[in-house]
Formats: C-alpha cells, structure tokens, sequence
C-alpha cells in the first residue's frame, strides 16, 4: 500500500470531523449570532428614536425596544446552543423530517408574499404582549434544553426540567406564541391560513421528534405519559 493512500485514509476520519464541526456548530451558530448582533443594533436605533420609533412616544418605543431586545436574547442563546450542543445520539433525521423541520422555521417567511393588509393599531398592543412572552417561554425552554438544543427531529438528550417537566415541547408553544403575536395585527384568512400551516407544521415535527427519542431512550414512554405534547391541560 502507497504511503500517499495510507496517508489520505488517515486523514479522511480527521476531515469528516471538522466539516461536521463545521456544519453543525460554527455556520449555524454564526448566523445566529449575526441576526442577534442586527437585533441589538435596531434595539439601539429604536432607543435613540431613530427608524421607525421616529416620533413615537416613549410607551409604544418601549414596547418596540422590548420586542428587539427579546428577539436578540433569543438569537444570541440559540447561536450559543449551536455552538456547545452535544452531538447525535440516535438515527440521523430523516429526508421527510429534514424537510418538515425546515419547512416549521421557515413558511412564516411566505407572509410577504401573501397580499398587503394595514396593520390594525389596536391590535399591537396585544401582539407585542404575545411575542413578548413567547419570547420569554423560549428563552426558559432553551436555557433548560442545553446542549440538546436541535432543530431536526433527532435525538441529542433528553431534557425533564423546567417548562420540559409538564410540557415536552414548550419551545414550539412559545414559537406559536410568537406566530400568533406576528400575524395578529395584519390578520386576513390569508394569513390565519399561515398560521395554522405553521401551527400544524410544529405538531408533525413535535411527531417526529417524540418518534425519534422513543428510540433512543427507553424512559421517554413513561415520560411522555405524565406531561403534556404542547399546550398544557388540553393536548
């Protein structure tokens, strides 16, 4: 056998490894992180009452700082979570499960493609107040997921504390929370038709992830029959 040969296996299991460091931590985490470092900066733009908190009062600034400064906090703990969460421990995500995921994240981003709707003002209040607190649901839910934090239907651990010890995926209550809080003020049968596309998308990856850790970890039977799936006290 060539040296050159015996050198390229050698190499080969070294290479993998860091395209999956690569791959699974560093990109992710650094577009996380870059979207939490453009929040804070809008955060600061709306302190200073420049961009669209131009004249108005303090109250509705506060209000717009608020939701800046979660949806920051948000980024920055994710971008975190990808960069120190544990590796695979079960099947790698299925093809379906890759593209339901993915699909959970991103069909939000198909409102500005729907046709225009003026905002409703007395409906901002009450979005803010949900965005707001999901926000906050999600920051608990991911400070008590770790390093399981995943987005594809996977198994990395298994997390029973906090929100997780009475509901097992309280990061997608949190996720419809926010939705909710961001379709309020322009709702129209377009955009509730998003909406439940969106809600209806998190209980099929809520699925596939109880599928996943079904496997992968004997105890999760008799965990999931003491809790609940999403929204405590109804399902």
């Amino acid at each position: 056998m060539s040296s050159a040969l015996i050198t390229r296996r050698r190499l080969a299991p070294s290479l993998g490894r860091w395209l999956r460091l690569f791959a699974d931590h560093v990109v992710p985490a650094s577009l996380c992180l870059l979207v939490g470092i453009v929040q804070l900066q809008a955060a600061i733009l709306y302190w200073n009452g420049q961009g669209i908190a131009s004249g108005l009062d303090g109250f509705e600034r506060s209000w717009l700082i608020a939701h800046k400064v979660s949806g920051a906090s948000f980024y920055l703990l994710v971008g975190l979570l990808f960069a120190v969460r544990a590796p695979r421990r079960g099947p790698k995500a299925r093809p379906l499960g890759v593209a339901v995921a993915l699909a959970g994240v991103f069909v939000l981003t198909a409102q500005g493609l729907l046709p225009t709707v003026d905002a409703a003002p007395e409906r901002m209040i009450p979005s803010v107040l949900l965005i707001v607190g999901g926000m906050a649901l999600s920051l608990v839910s991911l400070a008590s997921l770790g390093r399981f934090f995943g987005v594809f239907p996977e198994a990395r651990g298994l997390a029973m504390r906090g929100p997780y010890s009475r509901v097992r995926h309280p990061l997608y209550l949190a996720e419809i929370l926010i939705a909710g809080g961001l379709v309020l003020p322009v709702l129209s049968v377009w955009t509730l038709a998003l909406l439940l596309a969106f809600v209806g998308l998190q209980y099929w990856r809520a699925r596939l992830e109880e599928r996943a850790l079904t496997q992968t970890f004997p105890e999760y039977a008799a965990y999931a029959a003491r809790t609940w799936r999403i929204i405590p006290g109804i399902h």
